[in-house]
């Protein structure tokens, strides 16, 4: 979860990026699109804009669509759920934090805090406490995903 700045297109790429979380991207969005495709459309490092700070989103589900090939988006409205990368210089409890103030206040129904370093992944819901799953199979209610944590840190 990167800020960038409102209404303003993005021309680099997006810096801080790690071997770890560039890894777990291709691992949770191989797991997702082998059982999720047909009902959601599952996006890598998405630029979302929201009313008040637009960012760029580590992975994002979305309902699906039809993609424009002749008139693409610069930035997309805000996801079901995010799926964020806690990146060295951060804590899971400032993404948390940001993830609730900025994601949750539109329409954000849940968001995954992924820390490599100790290979656990916090579920957040709106108004309700974060579970941390450090092993096991993950159920997200909100969304009816079930993903295998072993199989995010492979």
């Amino acid at each position: 979860m990167r800020p960038i700045a409102k209404d303003v297109a993005t021309v680099s790429i997006e810096p801080g990026r790690t071997l770890a979380a560039g890894a777990i991207l291709v691992n949770l969005s191989r797991h997702l699109a082998e059982r999720y495709d047909e009902q959601y459309d599952i996006l890598p490092s998405i630029d979302l804009s929201l009313p008040e700070q637009d960012f760029t989103c580590d992975l994002g589900l979305f309902p699906p669509r039809k993609t424009n090939w002749l008139n693409d988006e610069i930035r997309v409205g805000p996801p079901i759920s995010a799926f964020e990368i806690v990146m060295p210089t951060e804590t899971p409890e400032s993404l948390a934090e940001t993830i609730r103030r900025h994601y949750f206040a539109n329409g954000v129904q849940s968001a995954w805090v992924i820390s490599p370093r100790q290979k656990s992944i916090t579920l957040l819901h709106p108004n309700q406490p974060a579970h941390v799953f450090a092993s096991g199979l993950i159920h997200d209610l909100a969304t009816g995903l079930e993903v295998d944590l072993d199989e995010v840190f492979a």
